[in-house]
């Protein structure tokens, strides 16, 4: 798997078809990935001095994949393999949602996302 992180904030890996259903000429942005760097963003802005000249260009990362994250949650609250094409592998993900649950509940509890827009999207 090859992982990017495009300007518009989502790891991508190659558009190697993982199923029948997929779309062979379709761009992937892999739940899991983007757990990572939702989780991970968490984890740096945790630690990152809140002087830090690059905070807030990594809080805007943050809150930008979040909203992005948010919007694509299915409405069975668990996203898919593949966030675009969910239909390509429809079980359920359940490590990019722990990770995006986790990234979301640390931006609420922080001050970073809203609670009243976010905490519906993290407990379902």
């Amino acid at each position: 798997m090859i992982i990017s992180m495009p300007r518009r904030c989502a790891c991508t890996f190659a558009t190697v078809p993982f199923s029948p259903n997929a779309k062979p000429t379709a761009k992937k942005f892999w739940s899991r990935g983007n757990g990572r760097v939702l989780g991970g963003l968490a984890r740096w802005l945790e630690y990152l001095p809140k002087d830090h000249p690059d905070r807030p260009r990594f809080e805007a990362h943050f809150k930008e994949l979040s909203k992005r994250i948010a919007e694509l949650q299915p409405a069975d609250g668990f996203w898919r393999a593949s966030l675009l094409d969910p239909d390509s592998f429809p079980m359920h993900e359940t490590s990019g949602a722990g990770l995006f649950t986790c990234g979301l509940a640390w931006g609420i509890n922080n001050g970073l996302l809203d609670r009243e827009e976010f905490q519906p999207v993290a407990t379902e």
